[in-house]
């Protein structure tokens, strides 16, 4: 039978057709188009800006921005949003140039080109060296000039050839400034206490003069041939001209002011000199005689031109702080050849941001009448960028501290006032008569049937959600901010380095409250802030209570405590907590005091102990055991704290380990976790019983970054005891490493050097087929050490973070999640990365569904939790149990966030979204039907046979 007389029978039969449809129908997953962020969301970020340029020469008008997280994006005029955006490699991006022909971005590295209006690159330069400031390089005629420790290079602006590249004479140097004209390169190169200028004209670089620096720093370059320098000794800003005759280069007082720091110096085209200090600046007019301060203004400044090429300076300075929790911001702008006020640029602006503005970024035009006009990018200290308009308007604000996002936690939304009510009734008042109780209960169930109703009409005709957008939050209907029947809906409280905290929703990522705590920072060993929710929803009428512990910006200070409600945002206190002690261990207290409030220990840098708030309880804090660790020298030291006063409390040090090395990764188990099942049985129905030690401490410790001698060694040690349970060591192999602790298991990745791939481990703890204990466990009792089985995998990608799921109970299974450096996250069953896989599967391993070992851990597409959602540089996911207990909700953080709900285990608990409650109701409704129907012939039958 040949091929198309086969095709023409297989048509023949359509109900076979039909058949085969259908099994395979559902083996066919995906996503619906219109179905992309129902479940989940993504937050694009830029970072903190750095440098902005206004493109527009098209008719769509963009302004182009690079960051301190080394990204590149064009956003939107007119909405704020992410046009195109390119997340480039691990280096510093220390400018972004303007030229006729596009847009030149300089990184440590590599040098680039852009289109400003695709975000198209035009080419790209590797250079030799490294570059070690953002003065290493000036634009010199139709050529850009980069200079580096060891040579000098020039690019053709235009086209990225390489025009030269010459040996540098000054190896060795400590700092480098560059400057050009139209034909001369001018290269300062500060030596310990001595200044030397060189010049590179028609190729060949040759010594110009020597200068004495021995009271001078700060030093700074920019635009022309002019250096400026801070005098330590005089508190004075100096200049020279590298362009001038040997016998007449020499530093010139800039003027009678005198600065405490050193101030930042930002030299102009034209000759002019804006001179930044904190809260207020001056413009000056440099030439080679004398230098004339022109303008003096509070706040910050920059210099620009109109539409006819005059230069003019714009100043933005705090006029007042209103009742609101408002700023009210002045723009002014002067002439830069006499210093007078233009007030045609004069206008205020309100906005609810509460830091000062660090850089503004004006664009002027003019209107269709002829009257001039602005626009002015505003660049504020807590990382908010807004563009404002000359009316005072914000059009749009961008919230750029989530990209820097410290410690987070998830808080369960406060309950309806209805369930309030019905709290009061069976709390404070159940001392009333039954006639009281009665009524109160009565009105409470009319109370919840009415706002039952008005819930159903707004689900069904209005809509859920009732969301009005506003200029930098949103504001929704009065029951919006209430729990939901299954508790998927929270508040994200996140803190961010720059020291902004903020109240997310979990269903949109939208803004609901934020707070800006200008002293708050992180601690400096761990670069991290500490996020406790001391007090939840769960106990009305107490609200919830959370706290942030942070260092104090400022260099040499103590600690700082903040407090604040979760859910609304507001402090409880006036003003932080400023200590005067550094915090080296936190804990909080198990047990909560009659407030429901769990105290929080603290342990500062003399060791001793202290307690937050101050009145509390502390008789279940002798009982505590804690452990300090020390990341460069290896060391972990465990302590006791004892006395149940804080007048009386003392540390103990009780055991003392110098592990060796450097510590890269310590991970102890999550507070909030839950172990359901005590161990797994095996075909022959025999338990093996789960090692769950709730103080075990997995560190992970490198020896040296030599690729040929480094190595890693995985430490399991008892935190109370300090005993050490397991080690193991991996040669010839170094970070980045990740790690997660969970249950009785450790899974990391390293980077194995021999091999020069990604490999993943997993440790398995067992006590083996008898118990130990199956009430509680010991560390203080318990000497037994465990089975430990380990495996490892090859993983085809590298990973930026690495975390697990979490339910309430543990009763559903494990994924294990991981951020992908290219933008995925994939979550990949526990039971694939399972140390029991045998090499031949075996009848006993079949039964217990343990699939065969493969050296490689593949990474299904189809596991990619944000689909093409991607997002960067993620450094955590977070996880959080939700009312159900199939479901987890996953919070991804870095530069950009991602949210979204996953079911290890599947929605076993739960059904489904796309249930037809219709059709099922119809059919019910029609069986019940049918039954009265069927009984009413029933009947009818038995009479009539009763009556032959």
């Amino acid at each position: 039978m040949n091929k198309q007389m086969w095709q023409q029978q297989y048509l023949n039969f359509p109900m076979l057709n039909l058949f085969i449809f259908f099994i395979l129908l559902p083996s066919i997953t995906g996503l619906y188009e219109d179905q992309v962020g129902k479940f989940d969301w993504r937050l694009q970020h830029v970072g903190n800006i750095q440098n902005a340029v206004f493109d527009v020469s098209q008719k769509s008008k963009h302004v182009v921005v690079s960051s301190k997280e080394n990204v590149v994006a064009a956003l939107s005029m007119s909405t704020g949003n992410i046009v195109w955006r390119h997340v480039l490699e691990d280096s510093t991006l220390f400018s972004l140039l303007e030229t006729p022909s596009g847009l030149i971005t300089i990184s440590s590295d590599k040098i680039r080109k852009w289109n400003p209006q695709g975000g198209f690159l035009q080419w790209e330069a590797t250079f030799g060296g490294t570059l070690s400031g953002r003065d290493t390089f000036a634009l010199s005629g139709t050529q850009l000039v980069v200079a580096s420790s060891d040579r000098v290079t020039a690019y053709s602006v235009k086209t990225g050839s390489e025009t030269y590249s010459l040996d540098a004479l000054w190896a060795g140097a400590d700092e480098l400034h560059v400057g050009a004209d139209d034909e001369t390169v001018y290269i300062a190169a500060v030596t310990k206490a001595r200044l030397t200028l060189y010049i590179v004209r028609d190729e060949i670089v040759k010594e110009k003069t020597s200068l004495s620096l021995s009271q001078h720093t700060s030093c700074s370059s920019g635009q022309g041939t002019w250096l400026s320098c801070y005098n330590s000794a005089t508190l004075h800003l100096e200049y020279l001209d590298m362009s001038q005759s040997v016998d007449r280069i020499q530093f010139t007082p800039l003027s009678d002011t005198t600065y405490a720091q050193p101030p930042t110096a930002d030299w102009l085209q034209d000759g002019g000199l804006l001179v930044h200090s904190p809260d207020a600046g001056s413009y000056y007019s440099i030439s080679s005689s004398q230098a004339t301060q022109i303008v003096s203004f509070k706040g910050v400044g920059v210099v620009t031109k109109d539409h006819n090429g005059v230069s003019i300076l714009i100043t933005l300075s705090l006029l007042s702080d209103t009742a609101d929790e408002k700023q009210v911001f002045e723009v002014k702008a002067y002439s830069t050849e006499d210093g007078k006020e233009l007030p045609t640029y004069s206008s205020t602006i309100h906005t609810s941001v509460l830091a000062a503005p660090a850089q503004i970024y004006p664009y002027l035009y003019s209107k269709s009448g002829g009257t001039e006009s602005y626009r002015l990018l505003i660049i504020f200290n807590d990382h908010t960028v807004a563009l404002a308009q000359q009316t005072g308007t914000i059009l749009w604000q961008r919230e750029e501290a989530l990209a820097s996002i410290s410690c987070m936690e998830m808080v369960d939304l406060p309950v309806s006032d209805v369930e309030a009510q019905m709290e009061e009734e069976f709390g404070s008042h159940s001392s009333n008569n039954v006639l009281t109780q009665f009524i109160g209960r009565i009105t409470a169930q009319v109370q919840q049937l009415t706002s039952f109703l008005i819930h159903s009409y707004h689900k069904y005709m209005v809509g859920l959600r009732v969301v009005i957008e506003t200029d930098d939050h949103f504001a929704m209907d009065e029951d919006y901010l209430t729990r939901d029947e299954f508790s998927l809906h929270k508040i994200i409280v996140a803190a961010s380095n720059v020291g902004k905290v903020y109240g997310l929703d979990s269903y949109t990522g939208k803004v609901i409250w934020s707070r800006y705590v200008r002293q708050l920072a992180p601690f400096l060993s761990s670069n991290k802030m500490i996020l406790y929710i001391q007090r939840s929803t769960a106990h009305y009428p107490h609200p919830p209570y959370a706290t942030i512990i942070g260092q104090q910006s400022c260099e040499g200070c103590g600690s700082i405590i903040y407090s604040f409600n979760p859910v609304t945002g507001a402090p409880y206190t006036t003003q932080p907590i400023l200590t005067d002690y550094s915090v080296e261990q936190v804990m909080m207290m198990p047990t909560a005091q009659h407030d429901f409030l769990k105290p929080i220990v603290l342990l500062d840098s003399s060791r001793q102990v202290r307690v937050y708030p101050d009145n509390s309880n502390l008789d279940s804090a002798q009982e505590m055991f804690l452990f300090s660790a020390q990341s460069s020298t290896g060391t972990i030291e465990g302590m006791r704290l004892s006395g149940n006063t804080l007048q009386t409390m003392k540390v103990e040090p009780t055991w003392k380990l110098m592990l060796g090395g450097s510590i890269v990764s310590l991970k102890t188990k999550q507070y909030r976790e839950h172990v359901h099942s005590q161990g797994k049985v095996q075909a022959n129905r025999d338990v093996l019983f789960k090692y769950v030690n709730p103080n075990l401490v997995a560190v992970i410790t490198e020896s040296e970054a030599n690729t040929e001698h480094s190595s890693l060694t995985v430490h399991l040690l008892d935190g109370v005891s300090g005993r050490l349970i397991f080690t193991c060591t991996h040669k010839r192999s170094s970070g980045p490493v990740h790690m997660v602790h969970s249950e009785n298991w450790v899974v990391y990745t390293y980077y194995n050097h021999k091999g020069r791939r990604i490999e993943i481990a997993v440790l398995e703890l067992y006590e083996g087929l008898t118990q130990v204990n199956a009430t509680a466990f010991s560390s203080l009792q318990t000497n037994t050490s465990p089975l430990v089985m380990r495996q490892a995998y090859i993983l085809g990608t590298t990973l930026t973070a690495l975390s697990t799921t979490l339910t309430e109970k543990g009763i559903s299974g494990k994924n294990i999640l991981m951020a992908r450096s290219v933008g995925g996250i994939v979550q990949v069953p526990k039971m694939f990365v399972d140390p029991r896989r045998p090499l031949e599967p075996s009848q006993a391993a079949k039964e217990e569904g343990l699939p065969p070992y493969m050296p490689e851990l593949p990474l299904s597409f189809d596991n990619t939790i944000n689909y093409n959602q991607s997002v960067y540089r993620i450094r955590d996911i977070h996880s959080e149990p939700s009312g159900l207990e199939s479901t987890s909700l996953i919070v991804a953080y870095g530069l950009d966030m991602f949210h979204t709900k996953v079911a290890p285990s599947s929605t076993y608990d739960r059904l489904k979204d796309d249930f037809d409650y219709i059709f099922i109701g119809g059919v019910t409704i029609g069986m019940i039907a049918i039954s009265f129907v069927s009984r009413y012939f029933a009947l009818r039958k038995l009479v009539t046979r009763a009556w032959k």
